[in-house]
Formats: structure tokens, C-alpha cells, sequence
């Protein structure tokens, strides 16, 4: 007993702290390796699951559907559109379709063309600028359009605009 009381005696405080100190910083930096490495493999998973989720048809799908209400409201802002659903597409290469049909005169790559079949109109809205470009009939043959296909430049959104709920109610 004497040795170690004897040992203890010529020691000072700053060597106990020093002894003490040294398992605590070994075990503080195990746990912040530890949890450096847990957030790494949380931020992973993470993007992984993200990444999968933004990728499937029901994402894409409800991505859609909010877009087009988006559009069909930014259009209802400048006119009073047709009952019924319309089916969405985006122009992509505006000057061959005005080379076509003069109704796509004054439309620009991006513009939405919102087609509305049972009322049979047409309306080319521009996002960019915020103006309708122009509004025109449409008539369906159903025996050619089983034969014709939708043209390349117009690039169809996946979607046809289910029927939203509107504040305002109409007359009967």
C-alpha cells in the first residue's frame, strides 16, 4: 500500500488529468465515427429511395395531373373554357405545325395546346409569356382518327385533366 499511496503522492493533478482525458477522446471520436458513418448510409439510403419513388408511373402520373390543373387554371384566368376534360399536349417544334395549320401561327416551343373534344375547341396557351396564342374549332372524324397517329411534334403530357371541383356553380 505504501508504493501506490507513494505513487499517487509524486503524481500531480495534470497527470490524472491526462489519463482521464485519453480513454474519453478515443470514445468521443468512436461515436462521432460512428455517427459521421450512420449519416452517410441514412443520406444514401436516402437518396436511393428518393431517386426509386420519383421514378415510378405513379409519380409520373400524379406529377401530371398537377400540371395540368396548374394549366387548366392559369388558362381559366383569360377565358371561360369548356365543360368536360382536356386532353394536354406541348408543342415542340412550332414551325413546321404553323407551316401545316395557320393555327399554330404565333406559338412558340413549349406552348400547351389544351383540346377539349366534346365541345370541340382547341386552345394554344403560352406558360412563358401568359397568353392565350389562339383559339380555333376542332372536328374529329372517329373512322380517321382510329387511322391517323398523333403527329411527332406534339409531344402528348400523360395525362387527361380529371374533372376538378369548382367553386363556382352553374344555373340550371
Amino acid at each position: 500500500m505504501n508504493e501506490t499511496t507513494e505513487d499517487m503522492v509524486n503524481e500531480t493533478p495534470e497527470t490524472f488529468a491526462r489519463v482521464e482525458t485519453r480513454p474519453r477522446r478515443r470514445r468521443f471520436l468512436k461515436y462521432k465515427v460512428l455517427g459521421l458513418a450512420a449519416l452517410i448510409v441514412g443520406l444514401i439510403a436516402g437518396g436511393f429511395f428518393y431517386y426509386r419513388y420519383t421514378k415510378t408511373p405513379e409519380y409520373a402520373q400524379k406529377k401530371a395531373d398537377q400540371e395540368a390543373v396548374v394549366l387548366v387554371e392559369k388558362v381559366s384566368k383569360h377565358m371561360i373554357l369548356p365543360e368536360g376534360k382536356p386532353a394536354i399536349f406541348v408543342v415542340s417544334d412550332p414551325d413546321m405545325l404553323a407551316g401545316q395549320q395557320a393555327f399554330f401561327k404565333g406559338s412558340e416551343k413549349g406552348d400547351s395546346l389544351l383540346v377539349y373534344p366534346e365541345a370541340g375547341k382547341a386552345i394554344v396557351y403560352s406558360s412563358k409569356r401568359d397568353l392565350i396564342v389562339n383559339v380555333g374549332p376542332v372536328t374529329f372524324d372517329k373512322d380517321k382518327l382510329k387511322q391517323v397517329p398523333i403527329p411527332t411534334v406534339l409531344e402528348p403530357i400523360p395525362t387527361v385533366l380529371e374533372e376538378t371541383k369548382s367553386t363556382t356553380t352553374r344555373k340550371k
